[in-house]
């Protein structure tokens, strides 16, 4: 259930903000979504190749790539949320022949969306920390007429 509150609250969101309309967000939902499902394939199949913690790798991949391609706070938290809810269903139905049952939504998925919306949260306040200190700390120039 909460999976499905969290899919639908990002989908909203996006159509409010119009991010749907983008060319560029639903090309990065979609790089993020297979992205998502493709390393945990490969953490599935292949799990050598993961020598630090799988969960934290595969989180510092997924955040560091939707913060170089979202373009605002709430952007990014929509193409992060709308992204991995798509690679989760993604690799849910690539496994679902092996494993048999559907198990959408574990514990996992949803430590990492929240940890997801907090570190973005907290980029969210950095940005707004600079740009206040950038506003604030130079002096102004006056503007003068051309009217002589």
């Amino acid at each position: 259930m909460a999976f499905l509150l969290l899919y639908i609250g990002a989908c909203g969101l996006a159509a409010k903000y119009r991010l749907h309309r983008s060319l560029r967000f639903m090309i990065g939902a979609l790089g993020i979504a297979s992205g998502y499902a493709g390393l945990k394939l490969m953490q599935l199949f292949d799990p050598v190749w993961f020598t630090i913690s799988p969960f934290l790798l595969l989180f510092l991949i997924i955040f560091i790539a939707v913060g170089l391609l979202g373009t605002s706070f709430s952007g990014k938290m929509c193409l992060f949320l709308i992204g991995i809810c798509n690679g989760e269903l993604l690799y849910e139905l690539i496994i679902l022949p092996v494993s048999g049952a559907v198990s959408i939504g574990q514990d996992t998925f949803l430590d990492f969306s929240l940890l997801g919306m907090g570190g973005f949260r907290i980029w969210g306040l950095m940005e707004r920390y600079v740009n206040f200190g950038n506003a604030y700390g130079k002096p102004s120039k006056n503007k003068q007429s051309r009217n002589v």
